[in-house]
């Protein structure tokens, strides 16, 4: 959950410093519609082109999958999960 925080973090920050001059309020409501690490990454790609498919599916198998089922479901990343981090 904490890789999945600092990335989602992280986007956002790539994400305003692309806005530009766009106002903070407006940037923040543009960060805010983006949902989760997902949603952040396709907005930096709109803003900066493209990453490749196997990199945005294997971020979003190997870190806001295993977030939301735990922050949804209540499940716990189990030791095969670590290595694939």
């Amino acid at each position: 959950m904490n890789a999945a925080a600092a990335a989602e973090v992280a986007l956002a920050e790539f994400v305003y410093v692309k806005l530009g001059s766009v106002s903070e309020r407006a940037g923040e409501r543009v960060i805010r519609n983006a949902s989760g690490i997902v949603g952040l990454l396709q907005l930096a790609e709109d803003l900066d082109g493209p990453v490749a498919a196997s990199r945005r599916n294997r971020i979003s198998a190997r870190v806001s999958g295993p977030r939301n089922d735990a922050a949804h479901r209540g499940s716990h990343l189990r030791r095969a999960g670590w290595r694939m981090l």
